[in-house]
Formats: structure tokens, C-alpha cells, sequence
């Protein structure tokens, strides 16, 4: 896993916003950088990118169903029912 002082670290640029983390690659790349900011317990994102139409399209087609699989996103409800808090 993780080390203690990299998850305090993860944490603490998670937390200072636009001087945050950057997550940068393919999707599968992505993905296991969000996995590593869960891991070490953060349970929220707020993203952006330089191109916002090019990016908002990638996160659906190719990086959400990866979250999902992998347990870090719920599904999207089209009937837009609340899911239960997990755990």
C-alpha cells in the first residue's frame, strides 16, 4: 500500500484545490491515480481540463465504466433516484 507521509501528502494537495493534484494519461492511468487518492481517503474529486467539451467527453466514454468496475463510482441512475451512502 501506500505510505503514510504520501497519503498525508495526497491529502493535503487534494485539499489545496487548484494546486492540487494533477491527473494526467490514459484512462486506465487515470483511473489508478483516483484509485491511489481513494486509497488514501478521499472520497471526492472536482476536475477539470484545459479543453473542457474534449475532456467531459473522455470522462464519459472511457474513464467513468473504468470507475465504475473498479468500484469507485457508482453507476449513473437515469431515473435519478438517491443512492444510499456506501459503508
Amino acid at each position: 500500500g501506500m505510505a503514510q507521509a504520501d497519503m498525508v501528502d495526497r491529502r493535503m494537495r487534494a485539499a489545496a484545490g487548484a494546486g492540487g493534484t494533477l491527473l494526467v494519461g490514459d484512462a486506465n492511468s487515470i483511473a489508478d491515480q483516483m484509485a491511489a487518492l481513494s486509497a488514501s481517503g478521499i472520497d471526492g474529486l472536482l476536475i477539470s481540463w484545459a479543453n473542457f467539451e474534449d475532456g467531459l467527453t473522455r470522462l464519459s466514454a472511457n474513464l467513468l465504466p473504468l470507475l465504475e468496475a473498479r468500484g469507485l463510482r457508482r453507476p449513473f441512475r437515469p431515473d435519478g433516484e438517491p443512492f444510499e451512502k456506501a459503508g
